[in-house]
Order: C-alpha cells, then structure tokens, then sequence
C-alpha cells in the first residue's frame, strides 16, 4: 500500500514531464510504423531481400561481420522465429527512432527545448529518413551511429559517472568500428577527445583492464575475417571495391550530393520518389542558414564537430564506397536546428518584450515547420507508392516473392 502511494505521489509531482516523455517517444513510433507492412503491397523488396540473405545466414556473418549493428538484431530475430515482414523492418524502425530522439538531444543542449521539439518534427516526417528507416536494410545503422556519438559527446561533458562513460564510450566505438568506412570517424573521435578519456580512465583505473579485454575480444572477430579475407580492408576504410575508382570521381560524387539535396534527388526508387530533391526549400535554406550561424560562433566546440563530420562524412560518400548518403542526415538536420535557432533569436532580439510579435514569430516558424513535414508526410505516404518507377520495383517483388519466402515467417 505505501508503494502505490509512492507511485501515486510520483504520477502527481511529474505528470507533466510523463505525458511530454510519452509524446515524444509514443507520436515518433507512431509515424515510423504507420502502414509499415502496407505501404508496399506487404512485399519484401528486392534491396532488403539482398540484407537479409547476409543477416540470417551464420557463416556469412563470420566472414564478412562488418554492419554487425543491422546483422545481430536481424539474425536474433531469426533465432527467435519472428522474422516475419513487420519484425525485420521493426528493426530499422527502432533505430530511426533512436536516431530522431538523439537528434533532438543533442539539440535540445545545442539550441533549447523550442528549436529541438521544431527539429525533431522535422527529422522523424522527414521523407528521407521514413524511406530508409522503415526497410529491413543496414543503411539506416549510419545516421543512427552518427546520432549516437553527438550525442554522447554532448553527454560525456555533463556526466560524472566515469565508468559509464568508458564502458559507453567502447560499446559505441566498436559499433563505428564493425560499420564500414567509420572507423575514421573513430579514430577521430578518440583523437579529439583524448583529455576527457585518459581523464576518465584516471578516475576508474580498475575499469582500465575490463575495457581493454572488451577491446580486444570485440575487435578480434573483425580482424581475423579482415586476414582470411583481404578484400574487407577496402570495406572497413569506405572505399569501392576498386580504390582507383573511389578517387577516380571523386569531385562529380560530390557535386552530386548537392544536387541530390537540392535538385535531382536519387535513382533508386525502393528509396523514395526518383529525381526528386531530398530537401525541401525550408530545409535547405534553414540547413545553409544553420551553416552560417555556425561559421560566425566558430570558437565554439559545435562548430569544430560539425566542420569535422561534415568534410569527413561527405568525403565517404564521395567516395562512391559502402558509405550512404543518408549518413549526412544528423548533420544536415544538426544545421537545420541551427538555423531555425538564429532564425527565432534575431526575430526575438528585434521584439524581445512584445508578446505578441513573439507569439507571431513562433507561430511563423511552426507553420513553416509544419508546412515541411506536411509535404514530406505526402510525398512518402502518398506520391512515393503511386510513382511509375515505385510501382515497378512492387512488381519485381511480387514476381520475386516465391524466392524469399525462406527469409520471412508467415
């Protein structure tokens, strides 16, 4: 009786903060699975058919253990005998959940709680991160992982609880390792922040043992299929197949990037609508606003990161190797935040005592924010599966369908 009390007493003090927690995670959750089966005619598609085939099958997992994050999950589903359509892509849902909620974090430490909720609106409707988010691929592992470590830089910074920096900090950075071409951004991570981890190691000596053994078992598997097979090396860095082709084209894949976010878009059509630019105009033009804010606090650490991740990640994908160009998403909505942020404060500067022009500048924003997830909600819900090249690729898989059915349970 004295814990339901408790309990009861608790419900009280912080309903508000419950029903905020619930909406953030529950409103998400609800777009990312909406009609999630449905929406392709309840239909394996061809790129997620090629995912699992590597996922569900045990020896391909040892020798070739690079995107461990997408395969582990996938082949426990397995293992369990719940790999049915809705349980393999519940997967990759998770994890554009997770990488929606880490954006908003980091945000929310960045810019405040108003620039962050208007973020996060636009990161989880955003049709680019639904189209990758909602298939049972391991593309989606890139921006989670992205996410991830901003936000754990952002955390290590407040938190005292050392050992669980350390142990955090390994976990994550054997995930970078096992995804291919991130191990750079590793490397990078642990060479910027070299004072707080030798600082942290010096408050918990006795982890210091424990976290190299972790090291070292977790690497091994990594290492012994990069020596029996030399080829993974190539994968492990982010390059093609072929390094001569990675740097071959180099500037024309970057070119490219822009005018996928700007203008043509991408030709895959299992993706999204083809030829359609990934941004829409409020987007992109709060993303090179959030980009010029940034350049004028350029002594402040968030600029130093983004730079960094943005020339490093860009260059991956320029590369023309394993790297999506859906790793750029936490950056490009990073920026984003950051221009709606500049966007609010000068027009509170201006009226910072008139309620009512702050009332009006708010509104502006929502119904401009709203405005974009409204497009993107369309554009992936409604226009996505009624394009010509969409429809196609629904009829190869339905044609394919009698060759997966040892992938799925039904």
């Amino acid at each position: 009786m004295k814990q339901f009390r408790r309990i009861r007493a608790w419900v009280v003090n912080y309903w508000q903060g419950i029903v905020f927690g619930a909406a953030l995670v529950g409103a998400p959750l609800f777009v990312l699975v909406y009609r999630l089966n449905t929406l392709t005619d309840r239909l394996l598609l061809t790129r997620e058919a090629q995912a699992l085939g590597g996922a569900f099958n045990k020896q391909i997992i040892f020798e070739n253990p690079l995107q461990l994050m997408f395969k582990l999950p996938e082949y426990a589903l397995k293992l369990a005998k719940l790999n049915t359509l809705f349980g393999v892509r519940l997967i990759s849902v998770c994890f554009a959940l997770i990488t929606a909620l880490a954006i908003y974090y980091v945000a929310r430490q960045w810019y405040g709680n108003k620039t962050a909720i208007a973020t996060l609106v636009m990161t989880v409707t955003s049709s680019w991160l639904l189209a990758y988010g909602r298939l049972a691929t391991p593309d989606i592992v890139y921006p989670l992982l992205l996410s991830l470590g901003l936000a754990y830089g952002a955390w290590i910074r407040k938190t005292k609880r050392s050992g669980l920096v350390m142990v955090g900090g390994v976990l994550l950075g054997l995930a970078f390792v096992y995804t291919s071409g991130l191990i750079w951004l590793a490397i990078m991570a642990i060479t910027w922040q070299r004072r707080i981890i030798l600082q942290r190691i010096a408050d918990a000596p006795r982890l210091t043992v424990t976290i190299l053994v972790i090291v070292a078992v977790g690497i091994s598997p990594l290492v012994l299929a990069s020596i029996l097979r030399p080829e993974l090396i190539t994968q492990v860095a982010g390059l093609a197949s072929s390094p001569n082709d990675s740097f071959a084209n180099l500037g024309i894949r970057s070119v490219d990037i822009i005018q996928q976010f700007a203008v043509q878009g991408h030709q895959e059509a299992e993706i999204g609508i083809v030829n359609v630019a990934l941004l829409d105009i409020f987007t992109y033009v709060m993303a090179i606003l959030g980009l010029f804010t940034l350049f004028n606090s350029r002594r402040l650490d968030r600029f130093k990161v983004i730079t960094a991740l943005l020339v490093v990640v860009w260059a991956l994908v320029s590369l023309g190797g394993p790297v999506p160009v859906i790793a750029l998403f936490p950056i490009v909505y990073l920026l984003t935040g950051a221009g709606i942020s500049r966007l609010l404060g000068d027009w509170l500067k201006v009226f910072p005592r008139n309620p009512l022009a702050r009332t009006i500048g708010l509104s502006a924003i929502g119904v401009a924010v709203g405005l974009s997830s409204i497009y993107h909600l369309q554009r992936y819900f409604i226009a996505w599966p009624e394009a010509p090249a969409t429809t196609e690729v629904l009829q190869i898989a339905r044609t394919n369908a009698p060759y997966y059915e040892n992938l799925l349970q039904y």
